[in-house]
């Protein structure tokens, strides 16, 4: 799947300016769920977690050298035991682990969705649609880190505070700061 995706996005992004290129990966969970094991033999790099990102970053890195690559940890799940249960020999906060060494030794940057969204057993069914997947305002949730990152990163800054709260009016979650989408 990831030789395919990266084919079909190079296909649809042809004509796109690399230069402001930036992928945000953000697998795992699928991977930890159905068991996919989280490290193996070089041979098999593409069969195990970490050597599909690793392969990922690197045939993205062939096919966009001018681009921006942002890993995103997992977030937390309300199943299996709130991701404590062992799927082939770790849990959940392992594959986190993982993909926090990965950016340092791929040296790409890293959103850590896992710890930064502060979703947790208290609070997963106010962000978690299904206890899995966030809803609408854990994909706020989501944004607003993602926004917090970029705009630090843009300011080589240690930390960049969002006040503007999700509000639900009309069709679903918005931000009331954000009045022109195409603008912001």
């Amino acid at each position: 799947p990831v030789k395919s995706g990266i084919l079909a996005f190079n296909e649809q992004l042809s004509g796109i300016n690399q230069e402001k290129l930036t992928f945000f990966i953000s697998i795992g969970l699928n991977d930890y769920m159905s068991g996919r094991p989280l490290t193996g033999n070089k041979a098999n790099k593409k069969f195990h977690y970490e050597g599909a990102v690793r392969y990922a970053v690197d045939k993205l890195r062939e096919a966009y050298p001018s681009s921006e690559i942002v890993l995103m940890t997992p977030n937390f799940i309300g199943l299996f035991e709130h991701g404590t249960e062992t799927h082939n020999g770790y849990v959940l906060e392992d594959l986190v682990a993982s993909v926090l060494e990965l950016s340092t030794d791929l040296g790409v940057k890293c959103i850590d969705v896992f710890h930064g969204l502060d979703i947790n057993a208290e609070n997963q069914e106010t962000y978690l649609a299904d206890l899995c997947h966030p809803n609408e305002f854990g994909r706020y949730k989501v944004g607003r880190l993602v926004y917090e990152h970029l705009v630090k990163w843009s300011h080589e800054e240690e930390t960049v505070e969002v006040s503007v709260e999700p509000k639900v009016e009309g069709y679903g979650v918005y931000a009331d700061a954000v009045e022109n989408l195409e603008n912001n």
